[in-house]
């Protein structure tokens, strides 16, 4: 088996984060939570599209809005932990601790939009404008769909981005694998989405740079005694990722990459942007399949909302599969440039039904938790709980 490279690996762990997002918004969130993200969706749609704003622009004003609100959001919901559920040391009262969260929620906010601002001339004033007027309505969020807002706004609004991100490496030669075509891919891959993504990654950068400069810490103690009795190996792993995040916050400096359009506009650009997000970048993957089997993958990923579509018809039929669920899929992607029978579209939707369904609804348990005891604008500690410990 060839050896994968670095681009290629960081590739697979963003289109695993990616993929996440969307078996959460199509298996996980309750039917409010939905109501809740599609009306911010598409009202966030309609200012935008008053702006005058199209393409790349749109997305990135879209981006910058949605990260705005979901800082705030989690603002919002620390100073409730402290002003409810959290004992203070004598000497620290509840206002100087609300006076500290509120702060380091503005500097957030402002790399936010220095970085839109330097990268694609986003107007501040434009960004806040919007970003005021979607408060007003949406400052109530359930903790799962308000929790990393930016990438769960992103699935509601595009569905298949995980698919799209698929496509588009191997139009770009990021992938290859002899079930793609790389034409058909590069001429089905939607570049919004992908451009989204993009973006996302800039924020996780912005991510580990406010933990570096605020001094944020994860207390060891708080994490385990939040968790599901674990094995010792599981324990171990949690504790490994968790100096990762000690590390971003005691290191001189932690890098920040901006997200430029002509990241992706070429493979070798695009290459170098992935490796140098792999080097300050660390995901652990819910779904480890090979290239070929992220195809099948994806394929289950449709099963949803094609069942919508589709009402009555059978998921698949071993001895002739003709018109079902499973068949339309595989035939769709294949118009993609995707080669994959309906059996594997059907295998891996068995596989995401009976083992990674359970740990979506393990984070969905734990992100609950935690969120009565740790900021959310942070590193996602619910997934490292019930992904990077169960597979252990």
């Amino acid at each position: 088996m060839p050896r994968i490279a670095p681009s290629q690996s960081i590739a697979f762990d963003i289109l695993d984060w990616i993929f996440f997002n969307q078996l959460l918004i199509s298996h996980i969130l309750q039917d409010e939570e939905k109501a809740w993200l599609r009306d911010l969706v598409d009202e966030l749609r309609e200012a935008v599209s008053q702006t005058g704003a199209i393409g790349i622009e749109a997305e990135r004003l879209k981006h910058a809005v949605l990260c705005l609100l979901e800082v705030r959001l989690s603002e919002i919901q620390e100073k409730a932990n402290h002003d409810h559920s959290i004992a203070l040391p004598p000497d620290l009262t509840p206002k100087t601790v609300r006076d500290v969260i509120g702060h380091t929620s503005n500097v957030f906010q402002a790399m936010v939009l220095a970085l839109c601002g330097k990268t694609d001339g986003i107007a501040s004033g434009t960004v806040a404008g919007i970003f005021n007027r979607l408060m007003g309505k949406f400052s109530q969020s359930d903790s799962m769909a308000g929790h990393r807002l930016a990438e769960r706004a992103l699935l509601m609004e595009y569905p298949c981005a995980a698919l799209d991100f698929f496509l588009w490496m191997a139009g770009h030669g990021i992938i290859s694998s002899k079930k793609c075509d790389p034409e058909k891919a590069s001429l089905r891959a939607y570049k919004m989405p992908v451009a989204r993504i993009g973006m996302l990654c800039e924020l996780e950068t912005i991510r580990n740079w406010m933990m570096n400069a605020t001094c944020c810490t994860i207390k060891d103690e708080t994490v385990l005694q939040q968790s599901e009795e674990l094995s010792e190996n599981a324990v171990n792993a949690l504790l490994e990722r968790l100096s990762f995040y000690k590390k971003l916050t005691h290191a001189k400096s932690v890098s920040m990459l901006a997200y430029l359009r002509s990241n992706f506009e070429s493979p070798e650009k695009a290459t170098a942007f992935l490796v140098n997000f792999g080097k300050i970048w660390k995901r652990s993957r819910i779904i480890d399949r090979t290239q070929a089997g992220w195809i099948g993958m994806l394929g289950a990923g449709m099963v949803q909302t094609c069942r919508e579509e589709m009402p009555g018809k059978p998921l698949y039929v071993e001895n002739d599969n003709r018109g079902t669920v499973t068949d339309v899929i595989s035939k769709k992607l294949r118009a993609a440039g995707c080669t994959v029978s309906g059996r594997t579209v059907y295998e891996s939707h068995q596989l995401l039904a009976n083992h990674i369904r359970p740990r979506l609804e393990h984070y969905q348990r734990t992100r609950r938790v935690l969120a009565r005891v740790l900021p959310s604008a942070y590193p996602d500690i619910a997934y490292d709980m019930t992904v990077v410990a169960a597979m252990a």
